[in-house]
């Protein structure tokens, strides 16, 4: 169940237990190769499914992460059909995601190097562009006790490295409104998959896991009415529970 109450299903094909015919037609498109294992993940067609499925399956990313396995999101290179096929999608369900699980080889092929630079993968955009007290003309001020949640927010993972959250810290309380500042056309080209609605569930996750890491004690929630932030769209708010602190 992810945070904003959606259920999550999620599977695990092992293509050693496929037809060789049916192996083949999961497909890739050459940017996945000898993966043996992938995670599918199935929800119901709906706004806020996408957001939970991005937090939950972020959660089982980073666990293979600490055990040493290799993962690779992916919303648009896989043949979503074949694999929607194979784990008995359900009316109502579409398959947003998936990732292939296992052991990375040591070295990054070319065509891994060369997408990785072309996304900018390793680049992360400037703290003042992404965090603000209480409105989005006022950056927020480092040294809180929030930073390094918000840190390991900012170094989550999204589709073409676009970073879309934007993130509002209430002054009169422990409260931050995650907002999503949408990149024009993207979504046309992901086919309708809201990919960037799955980004703003990877940042909760990582946001949510690093205060409770830290002993703070939070939960998402929707405001009502919603909090404006102009050009951006509100997601959910996550407030820190009576009697939490960050250790």
């Amino acid at each position: 169940m992810g945070p904003l109450g959606n259920r999550v299903r999620i599977e695990l094909i092992d293509v050693d237990e496929l037809a060789t015919s049916e192996a083949r037609s999961l497909g890739t498109y050459g940017i996945i190769t000898g993966a043996r294992l992938y995670l599918v993940a199935a929800i119901e067609d709906t706004v806020s499914a996408r957001v939970d499925v991005g937090y939950c399956l972020e959660k089982i990313i980073l666990e293979a992460t600490r055990l040493g396995l290799g993962t690779c999101w992916m919303g648009g290179t896989f043949r979503r059909a074949n694999f929607a096929r194979n784990v008995g999608v359900r009316d109502g369900e579409i398959i947003p995601v998936v990732t292939p699980v296992g052991y990375a080889r040591k070295q990054k092929s070319l065509r891994e190097r060369v997408m990785r630079r072309l996304a900018g993968s390793d680049q992360r955009k400037p703290w003042e562009s992404m965090f603000f007290l209480g409105n989005r003309n006022t950056p927020l001020p480092r040294g809180g006790r929030f930073d390094a949640a918000l840190a390991c927010l900012r170094l989550a993972p999204s589709a073409s490295n676009k970073q879309p959250w934007r993130i509002i810290e209430q002054s009169d309380a422990e409260c931050f409104d995650f907002h999503l500042k949408r990149t024009p056309h993207y979504n046309e080209l992901m086919r309708g998959i809201d990919l960037q609605m799955v980004d703003m569930g990877i940042a909760m996750c990582h946001f949510d896991l690093a205060t409770a890491e830290a002993g703070c004690k939070g939960e998402f929630s929707i405001r009502s009415p919603a909090p404006s932030l102009g050009d951006a769209e509100y997601i959910a708010s996550w407030q820190t529970q009576p009697n939490s602190g960050v250790e």
